[in-house]
């Protein structure tokens, strides 16, 4: 989601989470790596059926030249999709089903003022009430905890590198 304001203080420190309520199946657009992939894959298995018809690796019994005629039939059939699926996707007119989501609930934190909220996307979003005090004091409580934060983490190597000189 895009950049979040606090309703309550303005800040944009926030963090969300994300759950999706309800999905719908639509058509979307395919991508020219998607037409790709599939075309390959597709590629791939006419190729090894083709290739085991044409040496004979088949239990199927087939005089050689019906074996040739077969596999190479079969490249032939597939050679469209194979070509076609990609250009299609790149002109926009591939699409695939696929379910998206319709209704989303998002649950968000203010890390400057505390504040937590809720908004589902079927719900107009809520109205932001600026405050600079709020936004002041949180970013100096920001600083602090950060500053709390580096000083615990030097403590901790500190003593860390006393217990390693010490097994020495």
């Amino acid at each position: 989601m895009a950049q979040v304001q606090c309703p309550n203080c303005g800040g944009f420190k926030v963090h969300e989470e994300k759950q999706v309520i309800a999905t719908e199946r639509r058509q979307i657009p395919l991508s020219v790596g998607e037409a790709l992939q599939g075309s390959l894959i597709v590629a791939c298995i006419v190729g090894c059926v083709s290739l085991a018809l044409i040496l004979g690796l088949t239990s199927v019994e087939i005089g050689g030249f019906a074996r040739v005629v077969i596999g190479v039939g079969l490249v032939l059939l597939a050679l469209p999709f194979i070509v076609l699926a990609p250009i299609r996707a790149a002109q926009g007119k591939a699409t695939i089903a696929r379910d998206v989501p319709s209704l989303v609930k998002y649950d968000f934190h203010c890390q400057i003022c505390g504040y937590s909220w809720t908004w589902r996307t079927d719900e107009p979003p809520p109205v932001v009430n600026v405050r600079p005090d709020l936004i002041a004091k949180g970013a100096k409580k920001l600083k602090d905890d950060e500053r709390r934060r580096q000083e615990q983490q030097e403590q901790a190597a500190a003593l860390w590198y006393l217990q390693q000189q010490q097994k020495k």
